[in-house]
């Protein structure tokens, strides 16, 4: 079964260069589409959402990297699970759906913190807070672990536990505004345990998937 899936994704080298180039057509009509929503609310210079805010600024390229570093890992580490959940398992499999539902929460949670969407949630809808985006992160993450208990059951999950302890650290050092290097080191701290688990998830599973009955 899972080869049967991993081969839905693996056509031949003709039909895949079709398939893949309607893939990045779609990407790039995707960039326009929200290139021209941006432009249509905000009525900005246009080569301000292509450029590097660094450079817009005038700022060298280590302004703000490690906040960049810590979204990369969330990125990487979601992408990684969402592959992992199409090459190595069958579709209809605890460890698939975890690895997808999880991994996609962790993608989208890479890019609100490389783009800071959740401070900027009014954007998107004036009624919407960033307590809002935080509870529904809140509200995925409970639905995955439950859910697919039967596969979180083989993960290394007292990774994810250090992970949402430094997380929830960080946000009470937010709240109680006692600075900005120590919420951030302890959200490094955070965002490396969750890299770390999500990858680690997946060589759990893999390792599951092949033992034998």
């Amino acid at each position: 079964m899972a080869d049967s899936t991993s081969a839905a994704f693996a056509p031949s080298s003709r039909s895949g260069s079709l398939i893949w180039s309607v893939v990045a057509i779609s990407i790039c009509l995707l960039f326009l589409m929200v290139n021209l929503c941006i432009l249509g609310r905000t009525g900005i210079e246009p080569s301000l959402l292509y450029r590097d805010a660094n450079a817009i600024a005038g700022q060298p390229f280590y302004y703000g990297i490690l906040e960049g570093l810590t979204a990369t890992l969330l990125i990487a580490s979601g992408a990684i699970m969402i592959f992992s959940a199409f090459s190595d398992h069958a579709p209809r499999s605890p460890s698939f759906r975890f690895c997808l539902v999880f991994g996609l929460l962790t993608f989208v949670m890479g890019l609100d913190d490389l783009l800071m969407l959740h401070e900027s949630a009014w954007f998107f809808h004036w009624r919407l807070t960033e307590t809002h985006v935080y509870l529904v992160y809140a509200a995925a993450l409970v639905f995955s672990l439950t859910k697919y208990r039967e596969a979180v059951r083989t993960t290394p999950f007292p990774l994810l536990v250090i992970a949402l302890v430094a997380l929830a650290v960080a946000g009470v050092e937010d709240m109680l505004a006692l600075g900005h290097i120590p919420e951030d080191y302890v959200e490094i701290i955070g965002f490396s345990f969750w890299f770390c688990f999500a990858v680690a998830s997946c060589f759990a599973l893999k390792h599951v998937e092949l033992s034998p009955d």
